[in-house]
């Protein structure tokens, strides 16, 4: 598919929320506006998802079911505000299509992930890290704050629900940034558009503490998430995504994840420390068991990786004087040995034995039943071989059916 159909899609998205934003109204015109943008981004996902035809097409269906459940929340509010002309409950039908929402969307990014790279330890610990820090920002900036006012039990789980999952989002999202390989067009569209949905999520929050919350803004954050949703699912390199790099970086996420556990690490002092100076005591408890729960896990997460990098050198170090299909020393190790054994016989006058063996037709056979036929062989030749040997002996491959014996000490 031509380029172009992403990057129009994408100037036609970001002037329709331009034009939304500044003749935006509380009435049926500006709702239909809002949802028509959304409805078209839902659209454009399934469209690429059929014409790009990615190997994989999971995770793109997850982000559009997502999107579309987010857009349907939108129009419910919206016959709320412009056809009953009320305020939404504490818990309305909307909210039971937001809150799915957020699980598509964060089982869409997972899912990009455990399909671009097979899954290791480390990660996992990085959205251990992630999800704590989330859950220590909700609960100093979202569930204690409520807690002091008079909502009911059920506004402050609603209140609650939506930066959880926030935090869900966030951490599956983390999962996507930390994967090696090269970062395409498609890639940057999808981490912008659920980046810009997390911060119209904090700023709606935050206003709608001081219920100074009046959109604007906020609702063009909202938009351009789908906007830039739909255009990654156009963008031609979208199936890349689904695909894992044959060559990733060794060490993935570099400054990004020592950002992370930097940041993690600061959270928790930073929170109790702006609560002792304001009100001593405050809900600090939680905090200090999060702050502890993180400091295990960043140290975990260090000796682990210094211990997979020390396991990752030693197997480099026995790589490069062993021979990576038999195990045995290869040419280097071999003359490396030789020329010591050599130099102990000019000391103690004993004598030193070299013997070249090659296997028979092996060439022969390697063609008639296949190279894997032929590995196995030479497999089950160097074992046989091994054990006639002394344990001081030396046994090496040089070079494709040859084998080389050291023996010392020798009398005759």
């Amino acid at each position: 598919m031509d380029r172009r159909y992403d990057r129009l899609f994408a100037s036609l998205g970001v002037v329709a929320v331009g034009i939304y934003v500044l003749t935006r109204h509380a009435n049926v015109a500006g709702w239909l506006a809002y949802d028509g943008i959304g409805a078209v981004s839902v659209a454009a996902v399934f469209v690429g998802i059929k014409r790009n035809k990615p190997a994989h097409a999971l995770p793109w269906k997850l982000i559009g079911c997502g999107l579309a459940l987010f857009v349907g929340g939108d129009l419910i509010w919206g016959v709320y505000d412009n056809v009953l002309h009320q305020t939404p409950p504490v818990f309305s039908m909307a909210d039971l299509l937001y809150l799915p929402a957020y699980v598509f969307l964060a089982a869409g990014c997972l899912v990009f992930a455990r399909l671009k790279q097979a899954q290791r330890g480390d990660w996992a610990f990085d959205g251990v890290i992630t999800a704590v820090v989330g859950m220590i920002l909700v609960w100093a900036f979202v569930i204690v704050p409520e807690t002091a006012t008079n909502v009911t039990w059920l506004g402050r789980i609603m209140v609650a629900s939506y930066p959880v999952l926030d935090v869900v989002l966030l951490t599956a999202l983390i999962r996507v940034v930390l994967i090696p390989g090269r970062r395409t067009t498609a890639l940057w569209l999808v981490l912008g558009a659920f980046t810009i949905l997390l911060l119209g999520d904090i700023a709606y929050a935050m206003l709608q503490q001081t219920s100074s919350y009046q959109g604007g803004l906020i609702d063009a954050s909202w938009l351009l998430s789908y906007v830039a949703l739909g255009a990654a699912a156009l963008h031609p390199r979208m199936a890349q995504l689904t695909e894992r790099d044959p060559h990733p970086a060794s060490d993935p996420g570099g400054w990004r994840r020592t950002l992370l556990i930097g940041s993690a690490l600061l959270t928790g002092p930073v929170v109790i420390t702006k609560w002792e100076l304001r009100e001593p005591g405050f809900g600090s408890a939680p905090v200090v068991v999060a702050s502890a729960v993180v400091t295990l896990a960043v140290l975990w997460r260090l000796v682990r990786e210094t211990r997979l990098r020390d396991e990752a050198e030693g197997t480099l170090r026995f790589l490069a004087l062993h021979d990576d299909l038999t195990h045995l020393p290869n040419r280097r190790l071999l003359l490396d040995r030789l020329g010591q054994a050599l130099a102990r016989t000019e000391r103690n006058g004993s004598s030193v034995g070299v013997v070249f063996l090659s296997l028979d037709r092996f060439k022969e056979i390697k063609d008639t039943y296949g190279y894997d036929t032929g590995d196995r062989l030479l497999v089950a030749a160097a074992k046989r071989i091994r054990a006639a040997l002394r344990p001081a002996d030396t046994l090496a491959r040089f070079d494709g059916d040859e084998f080389v014996l050291l023996c010392e000490d020798l009398e005759h």
